[in-house]
């Protein structure tokens, strides 16, 4: 695993064991951010952070800063560690805790995102779980992108959906399905009054 682009490109990541993460192949992230504009500048959240692989793509490719969600005290400390091999030690928060749990901490501090990027295990009920989870959240700012990682048996829950986002794109890469999901225009045209 490395880096793709960027400050830090051909740096290695060091991987957590492969029974722990099942990480985002070096061909789905390179696929994932030639379809997101520059992150030049932008706020990034990972959540289901794993190695860090996908936040720290962002930042060496400008972002401002990354937010790392990840429960697995291993995961976390290989997220930190990675952080500070590329240089990005600065831009990093890590927060060792449920995906759950940290969204409520974020949205209590008042914070958003541009891009927030979930990865959550590849169950349906994972899935659902992370979409009421952001829903209620907040943490996406008005012209962000919400990108849900899975896999091509695992389906999102429509019904959820249309109450806060919208789906804008679907992307395959082998096994790996990314969903683009940005807030519904309704939604921003209520918060706007």
């Amino acid at each position: 695993m490395r880096i793709i682009a960027g400050q830090a490109k051909g740096k290695r990541l060091s991987p957590l064991p492969r029974q722990e993460v099942r990480p985002t192949t070096n061909f789905a992230r390179e696929a994932l951010f030639n379809l997101l504009s520059p992150p030049i500048g932008q706020d990034f959240c990972d959540l289901y952070a794993g190695s860090g692989a996908v936040g720290m793509e962002a930042l060496s490719r400008g972002a401002r800063r990354a937010v790392f969600v990840e429960k697995n005290r291993t995961a976390a400390a290989l997220i930190k560690k990675n952080a500070t091999h590329c240089g990005f030690a600065d831009k990093c928060e890590v927060l060792i805790e449920s995906v759950g749990t940290a969204i409520a901490k974020m949205a209590g501090r008042g914070e958003s995102f541009d891009v927030l990027f979930a990865d959550p295990p590849y169950l349906a009920s994972s899935l659902a779980e992370t979409l009421r989870l952001l829903i209620t959240g907040d943490l996406l700012k008005h012209d962000g992108v919400l990108i849900i990682q899975h896999a091509p048996f695992d389906s999102l829950p429509e019904p959820l959906l249309p109450c806060r986002f919208s789906l804008e794109d679907r992307r395959k890469y082998g096994n790996t399905i990314f969903s683009f999901f940005k807030i519904n225009p309704r939604e921003k045209e209520m918060s706007s009054l």
